[in-house]
């Protein structure tokens, strides 16, 4: 990725107050946050702010435009096989 930013990238899962599902890709900039944990309690809190409740939020390790984390999350990028076991290594923290 050809950038002048470097980014911390995540895909979240979200509910709204009626129990709809949402599922989007997120871009933080890493000089505006302290590290990965900081990042996603970022995303949290944006999502709270905004009415809707966090149920899982996954850091995607590497840089990728937001078009390639798109691919990513549609599993169009990996193969689920690659993607299923990056999930298994995940760290999860608690919402």
């Amino acid at each position: 990725m050809n950038c002048i930013f470097s980014f911390y990238n995540y895909i979240a899962d979200y509910k709204d107050s009626s129990g709809n599902d949402f599922h989007n890709e997120f871009q933080i900039p890493k000089s505006t946050v302290k590290d990965e944990t900081d990042g996603a309690l970022c995303i949290k809190d944006f999502l709270l702010e905004n009415g809707y409740t966090p149920v899982a939020i996954l850091n995607i390790k590497g840089d990728f435009t937001m078009a390639e984390l798109k691919k990513i999350s549609e599993g169009k990028l990996f193969s689920p096989q690659t993607l299923r076991e990056s999930i298994e290594k995940a760290e999860f923290l608690p919402l």
